[in-house]
């Protein structure tokens, strides 16, 4: 596969599949080497065969990730004692 979107969706829809699969989906599942949880995750809440679904926990995974990633910097700045 070309770029890791259709990777995750690919391995999503293996997980949707609860091992059950597709033959061509279970042998792409097995030669791929991102990690698992995401593709879990868009599986778990039916995103595995739906676009919009998909685009919105792309977004919202985004979106906690700046969060915490905001809370993380914030933290290491007072550790290091710069100024606010």
């Amino acid at each position: 596969m070309a770029n890791d979107s259709g990777t995750y969706l690919v391995m999503a829809q293996y997980f949707a599949a609860l091992g059950d699969a597709d033959p061509v989906i279970s042998e792409l599942y097995h030669a791929e080497t991102y990690p698992p949880l995401f593709p879990a995750l868009l599986a778990m809440v039916g995103a595995a065969d739906d676009l919009l679904r998909a685009h919105w926990m792309v977004t919202i995974a985004f979106a906690l990730s700046c969060v915490l990633l905001l809370n993380l910097a914030r933290r290491s700045r007072t550790v290091c004692g710069w100024p606010r």
